[in-house]
C-alpha cells in the first residue's frame, strides 16, 4: 500500500477545516450570545454604578477643588495646600478611571470566562473583576496629592498660588495609575518575578 504524500493530506485536512469553518463559526457566536444575555444585566448594571459614582465625585471635587484653588491667592494655610493638593489629586485620579470606564464601555465587554463581546478588538474591555481598581483608583490620586503636598519644597509651597497647586495636583492625580505602573516595572526589572 502506497502511503500518501503529507502535503497532500494536510491540504485536504486544510479544506475540509475551512469547508466547515461557518458551522464552527456559527455555533461559537451563538454560545457567545447565550453567555451575554445571562451576563448583560450584571455587566450594565455594575458600569452604570461606576460611572455615576465617578460622574459624581468628580462634579463634587471639581466644586471644592475650584472653591480651595479660589479662596485666597496665595494660600496662606498649610492646611488649606494640604486639602487642595488632595483634593485635585483625586479629582485627577478620578477623571482618568472616568475616562478608562467609559471607554471600555465603549469597546465592548470581556465576560467572566474571559470570551470578549461583541468582538475580540480592541482587547481592552468593560469587565466586572476591574470595578475594584476602577472604585480605588481615586485614592491613588488622593496619595499623590499627598505627595505634592509633602515633597520637600521650600517652606511647603510659599507663596504658591491655588491655581499652581491645583494644576500640578491634578497632572499627579491623572498620571498615579501610570506612574506606579512604571515603579512595578522597575521593581520587577530589577527584583525579578
Amino acid at each position: 500500500m502506497e502511503e500518501p504524500d503529507l502535503g497532500t493530506t494536510f491540504r485536504e485536512l486544510v479544506n475540509l477545516l475551512k469547508k466547515h469553518e461557518r458551522y464552527f463559526d456559527e455555533k461559537r457566536r451563538a454560545e457567545l450570545e447565550n453567555r451575554y444575555n445571562s451576563e448583560r444585566t450584571e455587566l450594565k448594571r455594575s458600569a452604570n454604578n461606576l460611572i455615576g459614582f465617578l460622574v459624581v465625585l468628580v462634579l463634587v471635587l471639581l466644586a471644592v477643588s475650584s472653591g480651595l484653588a479660589l479662596w485666597t491667592k496665595p494660600l496662606q494655610s498649610n492646611s488649606a495646600k494640604l486639602a487642595l493638593a488632595v483634593a485635585t489629586g483625586t479629582l485627577g485620579s478620578a477623571v482618568a478611571a472616568l475616562l478608562s470606564s467609559l471607554d471600555r464601555r465603549a469597546h465592548g465587554w470581556e465576560l467572566s470566562d474571559g470570551s470578549k463581546y461583541p468582538k475580540q478588538e480592541p482587547a481592552d474591555k468593560f469587565q466586572v473583576l476591574m470595578l475594584p481598581m476602577f472604585w480605588v483608583r481615586p485614592l491613588l490620586g488622593s496619595v499623590m496629592g499627598l505627595v505634592l503636598y509633602l515633597y520637600p519644597w521650600p517652606d511647603k509651597l510659599p507663596g504658591a498660588s491655588g491655581i499652581s497647586i491645583g494644576f500640578w495636583g491634578f497632572v499627579l492625580g491623572y498620571l498615579a495609575k501610570s506612574f506606579l505602573d512604571v515603579i512595578k516595572g522597575i521593581f520587577k526589572n530589577v527584583f525579578g518575578k
